[in-house]
C-alpha cells in the first residue's frame, strides 16, 4: 500500500494497481478477524475498523479515476487537479489508527472485569 501511494505521487502509471492489490490483502485481512463476544463497545470499534478499511480501498479507486482525468487536462484544469483520494486515505488511517488503539484497551478492560 505505501509503495502504490509513493509512486504514485512520481505519476507512474500501474502505481494505482500496487496500492489497489496491498488495499485488498490488508483490508481482506481484516475482514478475516472476527469479534464473537457481546461488548457493544467492541463491536462499535470492529464497525469503524471496517469503515476505516472501505475508505483505504475507495482511495485506490480514486487513485484510478484521477489518472483518467490527466489525459483529459487540454480540456478544463479542474478535470487534472483530482485529489479526493488523498482525502480518503486521510479519513480511512484517522479511523484505523482510532480502533487500533481503543480495541486493545477495550479488550484489557473486558478482561480485568473477568
Amino acid at each position: 500500500m505505501a509503495a502504490g501511494a509513493i509512486l504514485f505521487i512520481t505519476h507512474w502509471e500501474p502505481s494505482p494497481y500496487v496500492y489497489i492489490v496491498g488495499c485488498i490483502l490488508f483490508v481482506g485481512m481484516q475482514f478475516l478477524q472476527r469479534y464473537e463476544g457481546t461488548n457493544i463497545v467492541l463491536q462499535r470499534l470492529r464497525n469503524i475498523y471496517i469503515i476505516g478499511g472501505v475508505l483505504i480501498l475507495f482511495a485506490g479507486v480514486l487513485m484510478v479515476f484521477n489518472y483518467q482525468y490527466v489525459y483529459l487536462k487540454w480540456l478544463n484544469y479542474s478535470f487534472y487537479i483530482r485529489n479526493e483520494w488523498v482525502l480518503s486515505l486521510f479519513l480511512g488511517s484517522l479511523l484505523q489508527l482510532y480502533a487500533s488503539y481503543r480495541i486493545p484497551a477495550e479488550l484489557d478492560k473486558e478482561a480485568k472485569k473477568r
